[in-house]
C-alpha cells in the first residue's frame, strides 16, 4: 500500500524534468499545460497556457509521459533604484493533485537553483500567497513598492505602482544586495 508522499524507485525513474524554451512547445503540449494549470488554479484563463504573457521557458515534469508539474520562467532585468538585477521570475508553479507531497515542486526549484548558479542570475523572484513553502526552499519575503506594466485580457492598460505586501519573495545567487527601494519590473508581473 502506498502512503501519501511515499516515493518509490520506479516513480523517480519514470519522472523527468524538461527545460523547454517557449518557442519549442507544441500546440499539444500547450493544451496539456492549460489543462494542468486550470486544474490547479481556479479561474485560470480559458484556452491558453499563460496568465498574462508568454514566459521565456518552462520546466515541465512528466511521469510516464503524463504532464504532472509545471513552472513558467521569465528571464529578465529588474531594477531597484539605480541597481539592476538579472532575475528568473517564476509563475504558475503547480503539481497535479494526485502527485502532490512527492517533492516535485521542490525538485523543480532545485533544478532552477542549479540553472541560476550556472547562468549568472542574481535573484529568483516570485509573487505568492504560499510563503511557507517557499521559505522552506530558501526564499525570503520582501516588501518593496513595485512598478509594472498592467496587462489584462491581452491588453496593456498602463503602468501600475504600489506595495504588494509580503507577496514578493526572492532568493539570492550573487553578492548584489536587495534594498527596500522601488522595484521596477520593467514589464508585467509574472
Amino acid at each position: 500500500m502506498k502512503h501519501a508522499g511515499h516515493i518509490t524507485p520506479n516513480f523517480i525513474a519514470s519522472t523527468t524534468i524538461e527545460q523547454v524554451a517557449e518557442i519549442d512547445i507544441s500546440s499539444n503540449t500547450h493544451l496539456h499545460i492549460h489543462q494542468l494549470l486550470s486544474s490547479c488554479f481556479s479561474g485560470y484563463p480559458k484556452n491558453r497556457s499563460y496568465f498574462k504573457q508568454l514566459p521565456h521557458f518552462r520546466l515541465l515534469v512528466k511521469n510516464e509521459d503524463k504532464l504532472i508539474g509545471h513552472v513558467a520562467i521569465d528571464h529578465r532585468l529588474v531594477s531597484i533604484d539605480t541597481d539592476v538585477f538579472r532575475i528568473f521570475g517564476l509563475a504558475d508553479l503547480c503539481v497535479n493533485e494526485a502527485f502532490q507531497s512527492k517533492n516535485i515542486a521542490t525538485r523543480m526549484l532545485n533544478h532552477l537553483d542549479d540553472l541560476a548558479k550556472k547562468s549568472g542570475i542574481d535573484y529568483i523572484l516570485l509573487f505568492t500567497n504560499q510563503q511557507s513553502f517557499y521559505e522552506k526552499n530558501g526564499f525570503s519575503s520582501v516588501d518593496n513598492v513595485c512598478r509594472w506594466v498592467f496587462i489584462n485580457d491581452d491588453r496593456t492598460l498602463g503602468v501600475s505602482q504600489r506595495k504588494l505586501g509580503k507577496t514578493i519573495m526572492i532568493k539570492s545567487y550573487s553578492d548584489k544586495k536587495w534594498s527596500n527601494g522601488l522595484l521596477d519590473l520593467m514589464g508585467h508581473i509574472f
